[in-house]
């Protein structure tokens, strides 16, 4: 139902949609959105030790930061650029966006890998903002 939620979290979900796709979901988000509602949202960030692992086998790239896992699930890896574009086409004011860097440590083989995430809080743009 239209303007019904007050807030959506969106934590590692749209990196798993066709980037084709992606502005629609987020259009439908926004209609369901409450005026002055929020999205909250954490995903894989350009650059993330993942993407790396998928660049070096050339089968699993389908597009431009847009990889296949062996599984079949799907990982898109975002930038900020990428990202402020596609939320104001959708309508969104970008209150927070930044990148998060983290590491992952396997003790057991003794390996640190570099992680890049990207998180934001997205506010509803009202029809005259």
């Amino acid at each position: 139902e239209e303007n019904s939620i007050d807030l959506c979290s969106m934590i590692f979900l749209l990196s798993a949609i066709h980037p084709d796709k992606m502005s629609s979901v987020l259009k439908k988000i926004h209609k369901v959105l409450k005026p002055d509602g929020y999205l909250l949202f954490r995903d894989y960030g350009l650059y993330d030790h993942a993407m790396f692992r998928f660049a070096r086998q050339r089968q699993h790239k389908l597009s431009d930061n847009f990889y296949v896992r062996q599984d079949g699930t799907r990982a898109y890896f975002f930038s900020i650029e990428y990202l402020t574009n596609l939320l104001n086409a959708c309508q969104f004011h970008i209150d927070e966006l930044s990148y998060v860097f983290k590491e992952t440590v396997n003790v057991k083989e003794e390996i640190c890998v570099p992680r890049v995430f990207i998180q934001g809080k997205f506010k509803k743009r009202k029809p005259d903002e």
